[in-house]
């Protein structure tokens, strides 16, 4: 788990990611919609997200932990992506991704 924890690592992933890319046939799309973006699928449609999804390192704890969370907005304080560690119970099982978002 820790070999795999690396802030560059876990940036320049999650900077890859192509959050403009279509979902066309309206899997993981919200909201019953039949065509959005991944950024839609991943409820990541800020940059503040965008940053932090799907790889969040949570740097708070030793040894650090990467943790695999959809852009949730109870992740949050205002701007602020909280670490892993320190969201509630109902957040952290909420922020989990599900398989509709993998597609």
């Amino acid at each position: 788990e820790t070999k795999c924890t690396n802030s560059t690592f876990l940036a320049i992933c999650n900077s890859a990611v192509d959050w403009t890319y279509v979902v066309g046939d309206g899997a993981g799309c919200p909201d019953g919609m039949t065509t959005c973006t991944l950024a839609d699928v991943w409820n990541a449609t800020s940059a503040n997200a965008q940053s932090v999804t799907p790889f969040h390192l949570d740097d708070v704890v030793s040894p650090e932990k990467t943790s695999i969370l959809w852009g949730d907005g109870c992740r949050f304080e205002g701007d602020t992506a909280l670490p892993p560690s320190e969201l509630d119970a109902t957040c952290a099982e909420d922020a989990v991704p599900v398989a509709e978002q993998w597609t």
